[in-house]
């Protein structure tokens, strides 16, 4: 089912989740004149929902689950992507499998057979949540194994949080600083490609060490191995339309670009075309693009995207101990003074202020319960 035209009356725009990706949706959607409600029993940073979707309503999906709920079903709702195999949008074997088979390079991967440590095929090697949800349960992304003692933690990981080993694999590890991961996102149209827009996006800082970290700095980047055009031949084959983000990680010692994940939904880098691209992938997913005559490339815009809330977080740490973390500030910072680097900022400084002393503020509530013996 298409999405309303810009002559067309918009329904009601609701999206599943309240965090980062819902507040850069809600800010995009206002710049159109719309308002996003979340429909989540959690609050946070974009309005809850006072009732749930009705038909014809547009949905944005920012994760797994609720993607998959609605995924394949009538046209009652108005969303990107339609038609999706539910085995690519959370199962990441099933993608490596599938990327294999479309000729792509897939970061190699193995099924799991049996909880024997002495079967992993290589080590060090990364034992990988096969899905991130399973019903409602959040699933652990993977554990990180450079010992056959340490494949043996894993499995009991596994066994203590509840967790079948049939819900994992086992995947290369590609070590290497968090710079090595790059992502193509953005909006593509297999069916009108002249709508497809992408842009290349690198890592600056993650919320952890690993390469497999989120990011809490993304930065946009000249494409540094032709990925955009992989990634177009890949979501072609697969004839996909919506918003994504195509995921690769680079092998230093072979300079191989491996593909890592698909995430056909809104991402965190999509914030940045609010800002940088007018807004285009929000106004792709609506239908209210103006029309082109090729699908020519986005220029590369220099633009860093902040986890604002993880700054605040780490703020005291970044004047004692974190000294490399406070040098990628202050370097972004100064090229934002010189005007070279624009910086997109999620959620604004205020709000993030405001999330992060609300949050103090009931841990030392919680805190002063139970010494008190009344939590």
């Amino acid at each position: 089912m298409s999405l309303p035209s810009r002559s067309q009356h918009l329904p009601a725009c609701f999206t599943f989740s309240a965090q980062h990706n819902a507040w850069a949706l809600a800010r995009g959607l206002q710049r159109l004149g719309h308002r996003l409600e979340a429909v989540t029993e959690q609050s946070g940073l974009v309005s809850r929902s006072r009732r749930q979707p009705s038909p014809g309503d547009v949905l944005f999906f920012t994760d797994e689950r609720s993607l998959l709920a609605f995924a394949n079903q009538s046209d009652q709702y108005r969303f990107h992507p339609r038609n999706v195999d539910p085995r690519l949008v959370d199962d990441k074997l099933a993608w490596a499998r599938a990327v294999a088979e479309l000729g792509e390079r897939p970061v190699p991967s193995w099924e799991l057979t049996g909880a024997d440590p002495a079967a992993a095929p290589e080590l060090p090697i990364y034992l990988k949540g096969r899905h991130s949800w399973v019903g409602s349960r959040r699933m652990p992304r993977g554990y990180i194994c450079r010992s056959t003692h340490e494949v043996e933690r894993a499995f009991l990981a596994i066994e203590s949080d509840g967790c079948q080993p049939s819900q994992f694999f086992w995947q290369r590890l590609i070590t290497g600083p968090i710079s090595n991961n790059y992502s193509v996102c953005g909006f593509f149209d297999a069916e009108q490609p002249t709508r497809s827009v992408m842009i290349v996006v690198q890592k600056v800082l993650g919320d952890g060490p690993s390469v497999m970290s989120c990011g809490a700095v993304v930065e946009t980047v000249p494409d540094p191995a032709n990925l955009q055009a992989r990634a177009t031949a890949l979501l072609s084959a697969l004839t996909f339309t919506g918003p994504f983000e195509l995921e690769f990680l680079r092998e230093d010692a072979t300079q191989t670009y491996y593909v890592l994940e698909c995430n056909p939904r809104f991402w965190m880098q999509h914030g940045l075309f609010v800002d940088g691209y007018d807004n285009a992938v929000i106004a792709r997913y609506l239908g209210v693009d103006p029309p082109r005559s090729s699908a020519e490339g986005l220029p590369y815009r220099s633009l860093a995207w902040i986890d604002t809330l993880d700054l605040i977080r780490r703020l005291p740490s970044l004047f004692t101990s974190d000294k490399s973390r406070r040098d990628v500030y202050l370097d972004l910072w100064r090229r934002n003074r010189a005007g070279r680097t624009r910086l997109v900022w999620s959620p604004d400084r205020m709000t993030a202020i405001a999330t992060v002393a609300a949050e103090r503020g009931r841990t030392v509530l919680q805190r002063t319960q139970r010494a008190l013996g009344m939590g």
